[in-house]
């Protein structure tokens, strides 16, 4: 189901992504390394940034499909890059499976 503005509601407002899991699980930061351990069924959740390339985020998002990983998705690059405590803005991250 797609999300529309007339379903938000103060009572129930969207649900924020879950990036306290990039602090509490062992993680990967960036495409190449995600693709990695996507392949080798080692991921918990993908985030991916809204503002990212969307060919690179698009790819992703059916390789996630296909595992059956699910995506959150992170307003914008430097606010998922400071979640997995880097400088600089990330397009993908992963929480791994402990």
């Amino acid at each position: 189901m797609a999300f529309r503005m007339d379903m938000m509601n103060a009572t129930n407002p969207p649900e924020q992504p879950p990036v306290w899991e990039l602090a509490a699980y062992p993680k990967v930061v960036g495409i190449k390394q995600l693709k990695k351990a996507l392949q080798a069924g080692r991921v918990l959740r993908v985030f991916l940034a809204k503002d990212a390339d969307p060919q690179l985020t698009g790819e992703l998002c059916r390789l996630c499909s296909r595992q059956g990983v699910p995506v959150a998705w992170v307003a914008t690059m430097a606010g998922l890059g400071k979640a997995c405590a880097i400088d600089v803005g990330a397009a993908a991250a992963a929480a791994l499976h402990p």
